[in-house]
């Protein structure tokens, strides 16, 4: 998840490949290690709300798939236009 973003930093800094693995590594796993964390702590009450109220996870299931569109909508449109105009 990670790993793009810090690569693109990193070509843009100019910084080498082999160098950044070792950070782009690192980050993954931090943030592995506290969402696996999060989800310890507050998994088995998220799972009770979610079971009692239904709506919730259908309403933020609807809200991911908006932001999804509207992320790959904006995305896909704006992909061309970043060209070069050849003379």
């Amino acid at each position: 998840m990670l790993q793009r973003p810090a690569k693109r930093v990193a070509d843009t800094k100019a910084v080498r490949h082999r160098r950044n693995v070792r950070r782009a590594a690192l980050a993954v796993g931090l943030l592995a290690i506290a969402l696996l964390a999060l989800g310890a702590t507050l998994g088995s009450s998220i799972g009770g709300v979610l079971a009692r109220n239904a709506w919730i996870y259908l309403a933020l299931f609807g809200a991911v798939i908006v932001a999804l569109a509207f992320t790959l909508v904006r995305g896909w449109s704006g992909w061309g236009g970043r060209r070069a105009v050849q003379p």
